[in-house]
């Protein structure tokens, strides 16, 4: 009977989480990129270094049941207490500032990808890259607004009409 009930709950917490794995933006970002972010630049990764995860295993585990349950996504001075966008850091090789001024090469932090909004990128890609300064350091997300430059093409079906 017990192992049953085992069974069932792990499904039941498999299920969940499967909803909880994609990127859950705040509302309050979504639109206002351009207006929310200090630098904005188009640029190409040359370094990405995932950097150990300093978070007691108790706000980790805390962190992935908020999640579970469907916890709202964090605002901006959430982000930093809850890990988000410090387990990353990325080195870009910069050919053109949008908005703002810097060097031909700047690092920022994000996130792994995925649950966490930070961004994946691959060496082989450009991107168009929102920084915002949050607790002195330059970061960035997909909620930031940060994708790759330009947008790939998605297919279109043809009807032969």
């Amino acid at each position: 009977m017990i192992k049953r009930i085992l069974i069932l709950l792990t499904l039941c917490v498999a299920l969940i989480a499967a909803d909880a794995i994609a990127c859950s933006c705040n509302p309050d970002d979504l639109g206002r990129q351009d207006e929310k972010a200090q630098i904005i630049f188009i640029g190409r990764p040359t370094k990405i270094e995932v950097l150990p995860d300093d978070r007691s295993i108790w706000q980790r585990l805390f962190d992935f049941f908020a999640e579970l349950v469907g916890r709202s996504p964090p605002r901006e001075s959430e982000i930093r207490i809850r890990g988000h966008l410090d387990s990353v850091r990325l080195t870009f090789a910069v050919s053109n500032y949008v908005k703002g001024k810097g060097g031909n090469e700047i690092s920022v932090m994000s996130g792994y990808g995925g649950a966490d909004c930070g961004l994946s990128v691959s060496p082989l890609e450009t991107y168009k890259i929102y920084l915002r300064r949050i607790d002195g350091k330059l970061r960035t997300s997909y909620c930031f607004g940060s994708e790759q430059y330009p947008k790939p093409r998605t297919m279109q079906m043809c009807t032969g009409e």
